[in-house]
């Protein structure tokens, strides 16, 4: 169970996000600083910098997505979902901000809400190779392995990470028995 834990909390960090260059609006000042602190892993400080953003453009979609990986990163799943939530209200689109909350209605043990928001990245982007890793993950936990293995055969056709596609490889070998 570690390595399932382990590997979502990996596809998450993946999401890592980078300044937004050319970004010379006051809000876009303060989305990069916070992405800065993030990147230097200090939530507390990003979540100041993105509340500035968002209080100086109350739609800043991207403020919203990255205020919800810090607080994800400080174990506040409730205030993360809710920004990932807000993060979807302005931006129907938006993949990561779908897969992530499932992420976090994951860690909440909410596993039907979370393959929700995994359909729903899937469904935009069929070639989401995280979001059918972590759907899989929701289904083994619920003990449908017909389900699990599907996905999980899915992400490696999808992913071309090596050490990911051996210890998939593994878990599809151990639901398989």
């Amino acid at each position: 169970m570690k390595t399932l834990a382990f590997l979502t909390l990996i596809i998450i960090a993946s999401a890592l996000i980078l300044p937004i260059a050319g970004c010379t609006s006051e809000a876009g000042k303060h989305l990069n600083a916070g992405v800065e602190f993030q990147n230097r892993w200090q939530p507390k400080e990003a979540i100041a910098e993105y509340d500035e953003a968002i209080r100086l453009n109350p739609d800043y979609t991207k403020a919203y997505y990255n205020r919800g990986l810090a607080y994800f990163n400080l174990g506040q799943l409730e205030r993360a979902i809710q920004d990932y939530s807000e993060a979807i209200r302005l931006n129907p689109d938006d993949i990561t901000a779908y897969n992530n909350r499932g992420v976090a209605y994951f860690d909440l043990g909410q596993l039907e809400r979370a393959i929700q928001d995994y359909d729903e990245a899937i469904q935009l982007y069929p070639v989401y190779a995280e979001a059918y890793y972590n759907r899989g993950l929701a289904y083994r936990l619920l003990g449908k392995k017909t389900e699990a293995i599907t996905n999980f055969k899915a992400f490696i056709t999808l992913t071309s990470n090596p050490e990911w596609i051996e210890t998939v490889s593994q878990q599809i070998e151990e639901l398989s028995k």
